[in-house]
């Protein structure tokens, strides 16, 4: 059996094609989500129902539902492969501004475009984490874990975490 030149130079040019099309598609950020039964922590503690977290190619997303809005301190960790865990951390108040700032084991972490935001009337919380807040952005997958406490106290709360490495999106 003969193959022609021309059919060859075809073949290749629509399998290089094809391998470039399906990679400049655009990246979709790995996700995971989790429910939390309501009611399993003391009522002094923000009560965690669901959460779900994006490892986007630019920022790290957090999405947390409560059982209710009440006053606590949320902390979102992330754990990474190699780069150590990095914790946004929110202080949530009844009348005062909410504070959410960036913590690793040095200590807090300057990290412009970190964001944190509450929906009071369906008690949900969202972060947004800019990647190169952590290693320049250069950390692969994460293994988060989520964390209640009372305002400005050190006892643990509501504590729950993702089975699963999410892997960069």
């Amino acid at each position: 059996m003969r193959i022609s030149r021309g059919l060859v130079t075809v073949t290749a040019t629509v399998t290089a094609t094809a391998i470039v099309m399906l990679g400049a598609s655009p990246a979709l950020a790995d996700s995971d989500t989790l429910s939390d039964p309501a009611g399993e922590v003391e009522l002094r503690f923000l009560d965690i129902t669901e959460a779900s977290v994006n490892n986007g190619e630019r920022s790290i997303q957090a999405s947390i539902t409560f059982a209710e809005d009440r006053r606590g301190t949320v902390i979102v960790g992330v754990e990474t492969r190699f780069h150590g865990v990095w914790r946004i951390v929110n202080k949530h108040r009844d009348s005062a501004p909410d504070r959410t700032f960036l913590v690793n084991e040095e200590g807090r972490v300057a990290c412009d475009g970190l964001t944190g935001s509450w929906d009071r009337s369906t008690a949900t919380a969202e972060y947004t984490l800019p990647s190169r807040c952590i290693n320049d952005g250069n950390f692969g997958a994460i293994k988060p874990w989520l964390l209640t406490e009372p305002l400005n106290s050190g006892s643990d709360g509501d504590l729950t975490g993702f089975r699963n490495w999410i892997a960069r999106g």
